[in-house]
C-alpha cells in the first residue's frame, strides 16, 4: 500500500469515530459533504435564505424540517441539536 492509501484509511477511520462519538452541527455536515449551502437547501427542499437563517441561529427549523434534516444527514446531525427540548 502507498502512503496515500494509509492516509485515506486513517482519515476515514477518524471521520467514522467522530460520527459515532459526537453529532455534527448542520454547518459542519454541509462542509464535510463538500456541498454548498445552496445545494443543501435544494436537497432539503427549502430556500437558501431559510437555510442561512437556520445556520446563523436566527430561526430554528420547524419540527418536520428538523426530522427531514436528520434523515437527510443519515442521523449524523441529531434531531435534538436542531430541535432543543425548550421548543416543545
Amino acid at each position: 500500500m502507498t502512503w496515500n492509501l494509509w492516509q485515506f484509511i486513517i482519515l476515514l477511520t477518524n471521520r467514522i469515530i467522530r460520527y459515532i462519538i459526537h453529532a455534527m452541527k448542520l454547518d459542519e455536515y454541509i462542509k464535510e459533504r463538500e456541498i454548498t449551502v445552496i445545494q443543501a437547501a435544494e436537497e432539503l427542499g427549502i430556500t437558501r435564505g431559510y437555510l442561512y437563517e437556520i445556520l446563523g441561529g436566527r430561526m430554528p427549523p420547524g419540527r418536520k424540517l428538523a426530522i427531514k434534516i436528520t434523515e437527510w444527514s443519515q442521523n449524523i446531525v441529531k434531531f435534538n441539536d436542531l430541535w432543543p427540548a425548550d421548543n416543545d
